[in-house]
């Protein structure tokens, strides 16, 4: 009877580890270390995402994003990716990127757990994160399910979303983002063209 008992209670112990890690692969968003960066060995590559969902109108806002609502950068990371890792290491270290362009974090993890453990190794708090359990509110709500990645806001509308290997090389692509907008924004404004409408259907 003791040896069916302990052999039950090992089954049930592997197997609880093999859900647990069964949910950290499908929940948790997927890591790009097959990408640019594995083939080239360098971080600094930045790659378009091209299906996001564009209008965030109706989409629950958790209260740690509400304020990238209208303009900020939303960065997303996977408590599982190394490249994700890197970059949470760098953030701390591009203050003035963080302030200029009002950058919030999305960790997506297996578990509650697991991501305030990522926050806590990378000192991520001071950046208002969000932990995406499962991954659901970015997937679900932004069409967003690899990661490292950012979605850049502006109007209340994504602008661009990108896949990327480092803070240095995101911050390049958001900058050229930001004065292609300009620039329209000026364009619309010497024809005297309805310029939110016009900047809305147009960037």
């Amino acid at each position: 009877m003791t040896v069916v008992t302990t052999l039950l209670t090992a089954a049930v112990f592997i197997l609880a580890i093999a859900v647990t890690l069964l949910f950290a692969m499908i929940g948790e968003l997927s890591s790009r270390e097959s990408g640019p960066s594995a083939a080239t060995e360098s971080s600094d590559w930045v790659e378009p995402i091209p299906d996001f969902r564009r209008d965030l109108t109706d989409i629950g806002w958790p209260p740690e994003l509400r304020d990238t609502a209208t303009t900020g950068l939303i960065i997303v990371l996977s408590s599982i990716c190394s490249t994700c890792s890197a970059v949470a290491r760098s953030l701390n270290d591009d203050a003035h990127f963080v302030a200029d362009n009002n950058v919030h974090i999305v960790v997506s993890t297996a578990t509650s757990s697991i991501g305030q453990d990522f926050i806590d190794a990378y000192n991520l708090s001071n950046l208002r994160p969000y932990l995406d359990v499962g991954g659901n509110w970015v997937v679900g709500s932004l069409g967003i399910n690899s990661s490292p990645s950012a979605v850049y806001i502006q109007d209340g509308l994504v602008r661009s979303a990108y896949n990327f290997g480092s803070i240095d090389a995101l911050e390049s692509r958001i900058l050229e983002d930001r004065e292609r907008l300009r620039a329209l924004r000026s364009t619309l404004d010497s024809k005297g063209l309805e310029n939110e409408e016009r900047v809305k259907e147009q960037a």
